[in-house]
């Protein structure tokens, strides 16, 4: 290809470039707050979902992680009977693990919508008055914690099917080894303890979190929006 040829090329792909970004800033709508509409529109979302996490579905997750971690409740002793001498799961544990897997799920879903909706709260940066950006980073930390948490927790399913399907293949291979059979019953007993935990922590972090946002809520809303007001928080 010629050089006359390829500065023609470029500078068609030029042209191209510029009309493709002209129209795409033609397209852009802009509010009343000089942002483009659909970012407020986004907001506006957020801000409903984060409200309808923090009044309905914390107090609610608060309960229902209570009464799991009740009735979930069970003797080592059944636990152990309930050890096949097969190569089948333990039902009670795996039935628990993915009631929780679910429960993770949300608590993750539910964190990220309200770190989001702290993060677009926050101010530009300005000089002096910075007690409520500072609370926002805060609570968004919490909440980017409570999400590693949940993530952590996810992942030691996996190790705990692995290795179950490890130890039933040498409780089959020598199916005269009693150490094996109970080896298959403590690790289903570990897990299950496990997963009560799992229950709890998650009922706390939404409990934690809950107090935290709905104290400072105002501040977590407008964050410069107190005047001169003392700083306090919890």
């Amino acid at each position: 290809m010629s050089s006359a040829a390829s500065e023609r090329d470029a500078s068609h792909m030029a042209e191209s470039a510029a009309s493709i970004a002209a129209a795409t800033i033609g397209a852009v709508q802009m509010g009343e707050d000089g942002r483009p509409m659909e970012l407020s529109s986004l907001k506006d979302s957020i801000s409903d979902q984060a409200k309808n996490v923090i009044e309905n579905i914390m107090p609610m997750k608060v309960i229902r992680l209570t009464d799991l971690y009740k009735n979930s409740q069970r003797s080592s002793h059944d636990i152990l009977e309930r050890t096949p001498k097969g190569a089948l799961s333990n039902k009670g544990v795996t039935e628990l693990l993915e009631t929780m897997k679910v429960e993770i799920l949300e608590l993750i879903q539910h964190l990220d919508i309200l770190k989001l909706w702290v993060q677009l709260n926050i101010p530009s940066i300005q000089d002096g008055n910075n007690f409520g950006v500072s609370i926002q980073e805060e609570i968004a930390g919490m909440l980017e914690s409570g999400k590693s948490s949940g993530l952590n927790f996810l992942d030691t399913f996996t190790k705990y099917y692995a290795t179950r399907g490890k130890m039933i293949t040498k409780m089959n291979k020598y199916p005269n080894v009693e150490d094996y059979r109970r080896g298959v019953g403590e690790l289903d007993e570990k897990k299950h303890l496990l997963l009560r935990h799992c229950c709890l922590d998650l009922r706390n972090n939404y409990a934690v979190l809950y107090d935290m946002i709905t104290k400072n809520k105002d501040r977590l809303e407008r964050p410069r929006g107190h005047g001169n007001h003392t700083s306090t928080m919890y």
